[in-house]
C-alpha cells in the first residue's frame, strides 16, 4: 500500500515536469493501407513554443523524420503543463501531454515511462539585482528567492542547489512562489525578493538587466526535468509505432547537434518568444543543447533519476525515506538496448 501512494505522489509531484504521450487516436490505423505512416495526431507538449523541451520534436516534424520511422504528427501544441495539458487527453484531443496524474486518479487509465526527455537543469538560473552586495549562493542565508509555483521543478531545483552548495543549507533561505518566471522578475525588480529564477531565452529578453547569483547545473549537473510517458494501452496496441516516434526524435536531436543554426532557425520559426537567430543561438548554448548535456538521446541516467527523488524529498513532496518504484514505472524496450539501463 505504501508503494502504491509514493507511486501516486510521484506522479502528482511530476505534473510540471513530465512529458506524456497521451496518444487517443488508436483507432486511425487502417489495415488496407498499413504502410502509410501512422497517424498520431496532434500533439501537445509542456511549454512547447517557449521552453525547449520540444525543440527535437519540432525539428523531426520539419525534416520529416517522423514520417521516415513511419508516424504521422499533426501540430504541436503547447501548455503551460500539469492538468492543462491532461485535459486535453481526457478532453479527446489527440495529443501528448505532460503528466498522467488526473488520468490515473480519475480514469484509472495506466502510463508508463518510456524515454527520458530533458536530463540537464540547463539554463535555469536565479539572478540579483545589479546593485545587490548578495555575491554568492551562501550570501542568500537569510534572503529571500522565488521560484515558480509549489511542485514545479524550480521549487526542487532550488532546494536542490541550497542543498548541494557547501555553507549553507534549504532552512537557511525563505523560498517563495512568484506564479511565473517574469512574475518572479518583476518582485525582484521591486525589491520584494533577493533572488528570482529564470532561464533563456527569457534571461536573454528581460533577465538581461540582472545579475546571474548561480546556474542550477553548477550545483545540480543531472536532474531528469522531463520524461516521454505513454499510456499501457497505447503501448500494447502500437509498440512499434512507439519505438518510431521516438527514434523520429533522436534523429531530430542528432539533427540539432550536427546542424546548429540551422535547428536555432527552425526554433526561432516555432516560438515567438525567440525573435532573432542571436537569442536562438544563445539560448541553445546555454541550455546547454549544443554541448549535448541538456537533452537525452531517449535514454535513461540512474543519477538523473536519484536526483528526481532528492528533489522530492527536499520540497516534501514524498518522505524522506521513501524511494521511486523506477522498475515499475519506467518501460525501456521502445529505446534502443544499448541505452537502456539496470533499475531497482
Amino acid at each position: 500500500m505504501k508503494m502504491k501512494m509514493v507511486r501516486r505522489q510521484f506522479l502528482k509531484t511530476m505534473l510540471a515536469g513530465l512529458v506524456l504521450l497521451g496518444l487517443t487516436c488508436l483507432l486511425r490505423v487502417n489495415l488496407l493501407y498499413a504502410k502509410e505512416p501512422y497517424d498520431l495526431g496532434d500533439i501537445t507538449i509542456t511549454w512547447a513554443g517557449v521552453q525547449p523541451f520540444y525543440l527535437p520534436c519540432a525539428v523531426a516534424k520539419e525534416k520529416g523524420f517522423f514520417e521516415e520511422e513511419g508516424v504521422k504528427v499533426g501540430k504541436i501544441f503547447t501548455s503551460r503543463g500539469g492538468s492543462e495539458t491532461v485535459r486535453n487527453i481526457i478532453d479527446g484531443g489527440e495529443c501528448s501531454a505532460d503528466s498522467a496524474t488526473i488520468a490515473i486518479v480519475k480514469r484509472k487509465e495506466s502510463f508508463k515511462l518510456v524515454a527520458g526527455g530533458a536530463k540537464s537543469p540547463g539554463s535555469v538560473v536565479w539572478v540579483v539585482r545589479p546593485d545587490s552586495n548578495i555575491k554568492t549562493i551562501q550570501d542568500l542565508k537569510g534572503k529571500t528567492m522565488s521560484f515558480t509555483s509549489a511542485g514545479s521543478v524550480s521549487e526542487a531545483v532550488a532546494a536542490l542547489c541550497l542543498k548541494a552548495a557547501p555553507g549553507i543549507r534549504p532552512d537557511d533561505v525563505k523560498r517563495i512562489a512568484s506564479g511565473g518566471m517574469g512574475a518572479g522578475l518583476t518582485l525582484l525588480d521591486k525589491g520584494e525578493i533577493d533572488a528570482a529564477f529564470c532561464s533563456y531565452p527569457t534571461m536573454a529578453l528581460k533577465g538581461a538587466k540582472f545579475r546571474v547569483l548561480f546556474y542550477a547545473k553548477d550545483f545540480v549537473p543531472d536532474y531528469f526535468m522531463s520524461f516521454w510517458m505513454a499510456r499501457e494501452s497505447f503501448l500494447k496496441e502500437h509498440p512499434d509505432e512507439m519505438r518510431a516516434f521516438l527514434r523520429a526524435r533522436a534523429r531530430g536531436l542528432k539533427f540539432i547537434m550536427e546542424n546548429p543554426e540551422e535547428a536555432a532557425k527552425i526554433f526561432m520559426k516555432t516560438n515567438d518568444s525567440i525573435p532573432t537567430m542571436e537569442v536562438a543561438m544563445e539560448t541553445l548554448k546555454y541550455e546547454g543543447i549544443l554541448d549535448g548535456s541538456y537533452f537525452s538521446d531517449n535514454g535513461f541516467i540512474k543519477k538523473g533519476l536519484e536526483t528526481v527523488v532528492e528533489g522530492m524529498r527536499a520540497v516534501g513532496s514524498i518522505g524522506p525515506k521513501d524511494e521511486i518504484p523506477w522498475a515499475e514505472i519506467v518501460d525501456q524496450t521502445y529505446i534502443d538496448a544499448s541505452k537502456r539501463i539496470r533499475l531497482q
